[in-house]
């Protein structure tokens, strides 16, 4: 079972640890869309270290595994999540849901939002397990990869 902690992302190690796996993430996540589209590129150290968000991390055996980040939405009212990445030697553990639960804990039962390619069927369905409902559509990049954004709202509890 994972140990889920508050990390700090502007410590550079942390950041280097967290940008490793992201970088992964992101690269699944492009295998994903098969269809042609591309992502934005995934984050730098720098911009791990300098983002005004908050990050939970899994550990297994001290090592960090995974990682979430939440931070402001545009859209007033709700908490976005902006990153939830494990590595792919431990997904499929619940790890990400582990986190996910951790977040929305700590978020005291806030309205929270989520946006997700909408090839990554298994992120959509772990978000949509946790009570997250699809409430709009919307492509990014110059690729115009197709997007889902999810909202749970205010006072759903966790499952």
């Amino acid at each position: 079972m994972p140990h889920i902690a508050l990390i700090d992302h502007r410590d550079s190690v942390v950041a280097q640890q967290i940008h490793a796996i992201l970088i992964r993430a992101y690269d699944q996540e492009v295998s994903l869309i098969a269809d042609g589209h591309a992502l934005p590129p995934a984050r730098s150290v720098a911009d791990i270290q300098s983002c005004n968000e908050y990050f939970l991390g899994a550990f297994v055996k001290g090592d960090l595994v995974g990682a979430v980040s939440v931070g402001p939405d545009d859209e007033p009212g709700q908490i976005s999540v902006e990153s939830l990445v494990v590595r792919a030697d431990h997904q499929r553990q619940s790890i990400g849901r582990k986190l996910m639960q951790e977040a929305l804990r700590l978020g005291n039962n806030a309205a929270f939002s989520v946006v997700a390619s909408e090839a990554n069927t298994p992120a959509l369905a772990l978000y949509q397990s946790l009570g997250f409902t699809e409430y709009r559509r919307g492509t990014l990049g110059a690729e115009s990869t197709p997007m889902v954004k999810l909202r749970r709202s205010a006072g759903t509890h966790p499952k």
